[in-house]
């Protein structure tokens, strides 16, 4: 195999390795994000929503743990009672329509969670299968191999960012729009439309509170890709010098 084919294969595997990392990142990211406690109590308190959804503070707490508990399988169902400020009644605090959109918010979830298994598997084997494979190779073999890995990781951690930015700009010029498309995008029925004036669901986690979210989530991940992959690019600057030197030994 000459050079140039060498170097084309350890880029493409390095890209493959790259996206496959981004991947892990994005959604563990997402995950921590839409998990995190403290935000949705931080903005419960911002935007009042305690007074839209006509629920106390203590209701909204519990009303987020069922969501939590219900989407990571912790609980079988979203039967929730909670007490009404104006009229002291007790109800229930998701109708049908919520809680069949939360069976697809549910399941979009496990795809999402395997698919992040899927990404980590493929990242493992060939972190693991590499050094295996080129176990014998001369020094100045492996100069070549750190300096494809090199440059195919640049090129993954600068397209996973442009992808990033793409969808950052696209929020930030029209967030009804997109969040609009990305729900069309995800599911295949209309259950999502949810009317606020009846839906305390949607009053729950309004437009504004999803506009701070994917905020929250887009700094977040990005953070985590820069920290991943400087500290990847270390790595592999350190081997290379230690290539280099083992070559002008030889």
């Amino acid at each position: 195999m000459g050079k140039y084919q060498r170097n084309g294969l350890q880029i493409s595997l390095a890209v493959i390795m790259s996206l496959s990392l981004t991947w892990v990142i994005l959604l563990q990211s997402l995950t921590y994000c839409c998990f995190n406690r403290q935000f949705y109590q931080d903005n419960f308190r911002k935007l009042q929503t305690s007074t839209k959804v006509d629920i106390d503070a203590a209701d909204l707490n519990k009303s987020v743990d069922c969501l939590f508990d219900y989407l990571l399988q912790r609980r079988d169902d979203l039967n929730l009672q909670v007490c009404l400020l104006s009229s002291g009644q007790k109800t229930e605090m998701f109708n049908r329509r919520e809680k069949d959109h939360m069976v697809d918010v549910k399941s979009l979830l496990q795809r999402v969670m395997f698919s992040q298994k899927a990404a980590l598997t493929v990242f493992v084997l060939l972190f693991l299968l590499l050094p295996l494979l080129y176990r014998r190779a001369a020094a100045t073999l492996w100069t070549d191999y750190l300096l494809s890995y090199r440059a195919g990781f640049i090129g993954g951690i600068v397209t996973a960012l442009l992808f990033i930015a793409i969808i950052a700009v696209f929020a930030a010029c029209d967030f009804s729009t997109f969040w609009w498309k990305f729900h069309e995008l995800l599911f295949t029925n209309d259950l999502w439309q949810l009317d606020p004036v009846e839906s305390r669901l949607i009053n729950l986690v309004e437009g504004e509170f999803f506009s701070n979210l994917v905020q929250y989530i887009i700094s977040v991940t990005v953070t985590a890709l820069v920290v991943a992959y400087a500290l990847i690019l270390l790595v592999l600057r350190i081997l290379l010098k230690l290539s280099r030197k083992l070559r002008t030994l030889g």
